[in-house]
């Protein structure tokens, strides 16, 4: 399966154990649905024009000196579709809130995106979780361009 455009998703990233200000291995899992424009090309090879497709980003990291203040991290994903499933690595870097990401294809390509909180949450909110027991999940908005191809 291979893609090329943009998506923009909307979901939670949640962290176990909560992620405070100490340094620590934090293992992270995202789960966001969204929707995505360009051609995705299905295993059959069959195209599709997605104008506001329905897809999903999910994915699973480890971080392993992770804090509030910045880290990164490895781990796997998939990019879900109706029409099926493309497979990539992904690695990030946080600085603060706002997270740069690249998605590399289980068969070549890469993606790469941004990913920051809601602008619904409340930015005090989180520096109290992090001073205290940690922040266990929160809310991001994730944009994420295919650089020019991904497939997995």
């Amino acid at each position: 399966m291979t893609f090329q455009g943009q998506c923009h998703f909307v979901g939670t990233v949640t962290f176990t154990p909560g992620m405070t200000n100490e340094p620590q291995s934090i293992q992270q899992h995202v789960n966001a649905p969204g929707t995505c424009n360009g051609t995705l090309t299905d295993r059959r090879g069959r195209t599709h024009d997605l104008q506001n497709g329905r897809a999903a980003y999910i994915a699973s990291e480890l971080a392993p000196s992770s804090s509030c203040s910045g880290g990164t991290a490895e781990g796997y994903g998939k990019l879900v579709f109706r029409y099926g499933s493309l497979r990539f690595v992904e690695s990030e870097t946080r600085a603060g809130v706002v997270v740069q990401a690249t998605a590399t294809g289980r068969e070549g390509g890469t993606a790469s995106g941004v990913a920051e909180p809601t602008p619904d949450q409340n930015p005090a909110d989180a520096l109290q979780q992090c001073a205290g027991s940690g922040i266990h999940s929160a809310r991001i908005a994730i944009d994420l361009a295919t650089t020019p191809t991904i497939s997995g």
